[in-house]
C-alpha cells in the first residue's frame, strides 16, 4: 500500500509538472495573437520604409563656406546667405527663377529686359537694371543650370554675369533650394564677385558689406512675401 501511494504522488507530481509547461507555452504563444507570416513581413517593410523617409526628409547639414566653384575667378569676393520659407521647395524655386517675380522680393530691380514671364533654363539671357554694391548698374545674366540636382533633393539656378559695357565674366550667382519636412525649404544665396580692383581696403570692404546688405534684404523679403500668402 505505501508502495502504491508512493507511485501515485509521483504521478501527480508528474502530470502538474506536465500542465505548468503546457501553461508556459500558452502564455508564450499568446505574445502575438492571429500574427501570421505575412503580417510580420509586412510590418517590417513599413518600418524600413518610414526610416528612410525619416533619413531623406532630415534637415540638411551645412558647415563652413561652400568651395569656391571652379568658374569663378579666384580674385571673387564670396557671400553667402540663407533662410528658411514655409512653402514647398518646388513653389518657392519656380517663383525664384521667374525673373517677372525679381520686382517683388529685389526692390532695387527697376528693369527686365528679355523673356522675364518664363522660368528661366540653361542658356537663356536677360538684362537687369539694378543697384549691385550701392552703386545703379545693368548686369547681362547668362544662366548656367536650371533645375534639380544630381542626387533629387536639391534644385539650383546658377548665373553668370557681367556689367554692361565689360565683356568679361564679374559676377556668379547660385540660388539653392532644398526641401524640408512638413512642406517647407531652405532658400541658399551664394554670390562671387570681383572686388579687388578697387584701389584701397576701405573701398572694398564698404562695397562687401552693401553687397551683402543687399543680399540679405532680398531673402528676408522673399520669406516675408512667402508667409505673407500663407496668413491669407
Amino acid at each position: 500500500m505505501a508502495g502504491s501511494r508512493g507511485a501515485s504522488k509521483n504521478e501527480v507530481k508528474e502530470r502538474e509538472a506536465k500542465e505548468a509547461m503546457k501553461r508556459h507555452l500558452s502564455k508564450k504563444r499568446s505574445w502575438m495573437p492571429g500574427f501570421s507570416w505575412y503580417t510580420l513581413l509586412l510590418s517590417l517593410a513599413c518600418a524600413i520604409v518610414a526610416t528612410l523617409v525619416t533619413f531623406w526628409s532630415a534637415p540638411p547639414s551645412i558647415s563652413g563656406h561652400p568651395p569656391k566653384p571652379s568658374k569663378v575667378s579666384p580674385d571673387a569676393e564670396g557671400l553667402s546667405k540663407q533662410i528658411t520659407v514655409n512653402r514647398s521647395a518646388a513653389e518657392v524655386f519656380e517663383y525664384v527663377r521667374k525673373p517677372s517675380t525679381w520686382f517683388e522680393w529685389q526692390r532695387h530691380t527697376n528693369s527686365l529686359r528679355g523673356a522675364i514671364d518664363r522660368v528661366l533654363t540653361p542658356g537663356m539671357q536677360l538684362e537687369q537694371g539694378s543697384v549691385f554694391a550701392g552703386e545703379e548698374r545693368a548686369v547681362n545674366w547668362v544662366v548656367e543650370t536650371a533645375g534639380m540636382q544630381p542626387g533629387g533633393t536639391k534644385m539650383s539656378l546658377e548665373m553668370l554675369g557681367n556689367f554692361t559695357g565689360s565683356n568679361r565674366t564679374e559676377l556668379w550667382s547660385t540660388y539653392t533650394v532644398e526641401g524640408l519636412p512638413s512642406s517647407r525649404c531652405t532658400v541658399r544665396h551664394q554670390l562671387y564677385f570681383e572686388n579687388k580692383k578697387h584701389p584701397t581696403m576701405e573701398e572694398q570692404k564698404t562695397r562687401k558689406a552693401a553687397v551683402d546688405a543687399e543680399m540679405r534684404e532680398a531673402l528676408e523679403i522673399l520669406r516675408f512675401n512667402f508667409h505673407s500668402k500663407n496668413a491669407k
